[in-house]
């Protein structure tokens, strides 16, 4: 549904990211052909496994500065992000032929500011490829 809107909103060559559970990175061509993707983990989904998987670790939803740390709750946040950022910047610079670069779901506000990538973040877009799908409006 990202990638309907993303061809009817923003047409051209450009990417989405699915900033959700899963970080998810698509591409589409100015023709509207899908280019290939990626899925990784998303940031609660990485914290939620370092937390499971790692004994004396409590789970934490706090934000701290972002950067080297000696406390262990902000060393995880700041590894997440850079993890999550990394991922999308060298995905877009070596991959993508990207014009537009489209942030969506519930972590898109939060990695938009970390990124040094121009990114729009629209929340709710896979909503947006929804009503577009619903409406019949020809999306293929």
């Amino acid at each position: 549904m990202g990638l309907i809107a993303l061809r009817h909103y923003y047409p051209g060559n450009n990417c989405i990211v699915g900033c959700g559970t899963a970080i998810t990175i698509d591409s589409l061509d100015k023709g509207g052909h899908h280019l290939g993707g990626l899925i990784s983990p998303g940031v609660q989904l990485m914290k939620q496994s370092l937390f499971q998987g790692t004994e004396n670790l409590s789970f934490i939803e706090q934000k701290y500065p972002v950067g080297l740390s000696n406390a262990t709750e902000s060393a995880i946040f700041s590894g997440i992000l850079y993890a999550a950022t990394g991922l999308i910047e060298k995905s877009i610079k070596n991959l993508c032929m990207c014009d537009t670069l489209i942030l969506t779901g519930g972590d898109a506000e939060l990695l938009a500011t970390y990124l040094d990538l121009k990114s729009i973040v629209e929340p709710d877009f896979v909503l947006k490829g929804l009503s577009l799908y619903c409406s019949g409006e020809n999306v293929v």
